[in-house]
């Protein structure tokens, strides 16, 4: 006589099984990881002859694992779903504690740029960092697309403020 109120009930919200919100939240904790791995990188750059390439290389594996993350994420929000009010407050959420760790990889890197140019990897650099805000962008892209209005204010201020330390950085290296 009652309607069964069992999982494939119409009366219960159910998630998008086509959400990849959780998929992109595992993803955005290791870009943390990623983000600290690279800062380190750049900060062990000595400008010492005896270390000069091995520390140089360190640089461009830490900064190529961020980008790859990245580029994971872009591709994992373009395949979701549009974000539920949760996943949609707890992605932006993410990103938004993303852009210090990202901001100081890229500040470290203009401060290293003497001892990273000592290597002659600079031009490696320079691509690396254009091909990161690429990808960042594609990210920040993709996500406006799955966010609610209120969020995409918040993805723009990120960008805004990433857009002004990549600027510097690539001008830096590219020079």
């Amino acid at each position: 006589p009652y309607p069964s109120l069992n999982k494939t009930s119409p009366l219960l919200p159910r998630p998008d099984p086509t959400s990849l919100a959780p998929k992109l939240l595992a993803t955005i904790t290791e870009l943390s990881s990623t983000a600290t791995d690279l800062t380190t990188a750049v900060y062990t750059c000595s400008g010492s002859y005896l270390h000069l390439l091995p520390e140089a290389f360190a640089v461009v594996r830490a900064d190529t694992k961020v980008n790859t993350t990245i580029s994971k994420e872009a591709l994992i929000t373009k395949d979701s779903s549009i974000f539920s009010a949760d996943d949609n407050s707890q992605t932006v959420q993410a990103l938004v504690h993303q852009i210090g760790p990202i901001q100081s990889s890229l500040e470290a890197l203009k401060g290293k740029y003497r001892e990273i140019m000592k290597t002659l990897l600079s031009l490696i650099v320079s691509l690396a960092l254009k091909m990161l805000h690429s990808h960042t962008d594609s990210l920040l892209s993709a996500l406006e697309e799955k966010v609610t209005s209120n969020n995409i204010a918040l993805l723009g201020l990120g960008k805004t403020i990433l857009d002004g330390v990549f600027h510097d950085a690539v001008a830096l290296y590219s020079a």
